[in-house]
């Protein structure tokens, strides 16, 4: 299985996205990658699943890179 993350290059959403990736030194790709960590852990925080396989999203799981910044 693969994914393509994309953000239309254009508008103001993509603007203030695009501001704040390059404020944390981050890609666009690393930037929504990082966007769906985060929201994983919230809705994990939020609706506490027991299975221990959903402690990290599958991307992490599957090895693909994210930095910490």
């Amino acid at each position: 299985m693969s994914i393509v993350l994309s953000f239309k290059d254009n508008g103001p959403a993509f603007d203030r996205a695009n501001t704040v990736a390059q404020s944390m030194g981050l890609s666009m790709e690393e930037y929504l990658l990082a966007c769906i960590a985060e929201g994983h852990k919230l809705l994990r925080n939020r609706y506490h699943p027991n299975d221990s396989d959903l402690e990290e999203p599958t991307f992490q799981r599957w090895g693909i890179p994210i930095h910490d910044r």
